[in-house]
């Protein structure tokens, strides 16, 4: 932007909003849902909104100009903008600058907020737009590689559309008649979301919905990447589109494991080369039919660590009329957020991640799976169940999530175990309905999970083996090596 040209900005309408507030002091809240100081480009302005938002926040008295004066002649004194120590009260002028925000009695009315509030925030995105666009320019004139280049632009795309107002506001008039339209179609069989092709699965979540987080969480060799092939690999009769991201696994170890829940042949099999001119003619079967299924394999870990780039190719995507039916991740703790000092907590980027994450099943109205690991902790325990607390690096994954699911694989911790073909599935977590534990029919050598259609099934692992349904009361204080985790683990399970 050229220095001789104003950024976008209404001067004038930040003023008319911050006396508006004044005068109006019961409503400030409307302003400050919608707006943060940076809106503000005048830095007065932005000073005074920046100084309402904190006493209004301290609870120390109504907002009014006598109170916010008289509580800003009080403050510490402090620097702005590189000028000579001045407290926050000089800086705005005292109280004959104060009492300039009531000039335009007429434009004060509590209706006029939202549309100021609007107006600042559209101007701030501008400015930010082309903030960006500079930078972008300054990468590519001055050598940066195409890589930086791109984040740069992912980075401007996602902090722009986190600027955008939170969503559409709806009256049940507008929505009813839909609402009504789907729950007909329940009625009637249909679930509420995309079928997972397990039946137990779908009556307990009435399938993922759009919009929806499902986390999908396990130790390491408890199926939770073959859970999710499971999961893209549609049922005889389904259709469904699946874009998968692999951040762990090449596009040929999955479909690798595709050929072996197709087929029979265990995947060890298949990974030696075990095969003849029978197995060979059932592959070349097995290979027709996952050239005709709709998914999509991004294994281009790279360029899809930031949830960004899972955005901008479902874009791509739409824009081609390939939108996908849901989105497979694997897995989360593989993303990248912002580059965060390497004194900051890990978890401020998963956090942003699944934040993101989440933004974009919103917006593209689709159920997204998201892989995540599971910590150490659990391994402590007597019952060695997963539990929402054991969400590695958690962040706010949980808070995030819609559903939250583990996988658990008795003989993983016990070898001797009598039963090797059950995978259990304990949903912990359901927003729109009840939680619960699955036992699915597993075949440990080719990976193919499938319903038992024996509701009464419950796996009798042998007489030495704790078995206990997973629930939080299995929690107690002291009572096993998990005493022994580092202080982040003790937070997560406290």
């Amino acid at each position: 932007m050229d220095e001789d040209v104003l950024p976008p900005s209404d001067v004038e309408a930040e003023g008319k909003l911050l006396g508006c507030l004044l005068v109006n002091p019961e409503h400030f809240s409307v302003a400050s849902e919608m707006l943060e100081p940076a809106d503000f480009y005048n830095g007065v302005h932005a000073l005074l909104f920046r100084c309402m938002c904190e006493f209004v926040s301290f609870d120390v008295g109504e907002l009014n100009l006598h109170n916010l004066g008289s509580y800003l002649k009080d403050t510490a004194w402090s620097i702005r903008d590189g000028m000579d120590y001045k407290n926050d009260f000089e800086f705005l002028g005292g109280w004959s600058g104060l009492a300039n925000y009531f000039e335009g009695v007429g434009e004060m009315q509590p209706s006029n907020i939202p549309y100021f509030s609007k107006r600042l925030r559209a101007k701030r995105i501008k400015r930010d737009a082309i903030k960006g666009q500079n930078k972008i320019r300054d990468y590519a004139a001055n050598g940066k590689g195409p890589e930086e280049e791109i984040e740069a632009i992912q980075d401007l795309n996602l902090s722009l559309t986190q600027l955008l107002p939170a969503g559409k506001e709806s009256t049940p008039s507008e929505i009813c008649e839909s609402t009504l339209r789907d729950i007909i179609a329940r009625a009637g069989g249909k679930p509420r979301g995309l079928y997972s092709g397990l039946e137990d699965l779908d009556r307990l979540l009435y399938g993922f919905a759009p919009g929806n987080v499902i986390i999908l969480g396990g130790r390491p060799g408890h199926f939770k990447t073959q859970t999710a092939i499971n999961l893209a690999v549609p049922k005889k009769g389904q259709q469904k589109r699946t874009l998968f991201v692999s951040l762990e696994m090449t596009a040929n170890e999955i479909i690798e494991r595709m050929f072996s829940i197709l087929t029979g042949i265990s995947g060890e099999q298949l990974k030696m080369g075990h095969v003849g001119p029978p197995e060979i003619e059932v592959l070349q079967e097995a290979s027709r039919q996952i050239a005709a299924m709709d998914i999509v394999l991004l294994d281009e870990s790279e360029k899809m660590k930031l949830a960004a780039s899972v955005d901008s190719k479902l874009v791509q995507m739409e824009h081609e009329g390939r939108k996908p039916d849901q989105v497979i991740i694997d897995y989360l703790q593989l993303m990248e957020g912002k580059r965060y000092k390497q004194s900051d907590n890990r978890r401020y980027e998963v956090t942003e991640n699944s934040r993101a994450i989440k933004a974009m099943a919103k917006k593209h109205g689709l159920p997204v799976i998201l892989l995540s690991g599971v910590g150490r902790s659990c391994e402590g325990r007597a019952d060695k169940r997963p539990m929402l607390s054991d969400l590695r690096e958690s962040g706010d994954i949980e808070a995030d999530a819609d559903v939250v699911m583990f996988t658990y694989y008795h003989p993983k911790y016990y070898p001797d175990s009598k039963v090797t073909d059950c995978l259990e599935l304990i949903v912990a977590k359901h927003r729109h309905g009840k939680t619960g534990h699955l036992y699915l029919h597993l075949n440990e050598l080719t990976g193919v999970l499938s319903d038992r259609n024996d509701s009464s099934y419950k796996p009798e692992y042998g007489t030495n083996h704790l078995e206990v349904e997973p629930s939080r009361k299995s929690k107690r204080k002291g009572s096993t090596p998990a005493a022994n985790n580092t202080k982040e683990e003790d937070k997560e399970n406290a």
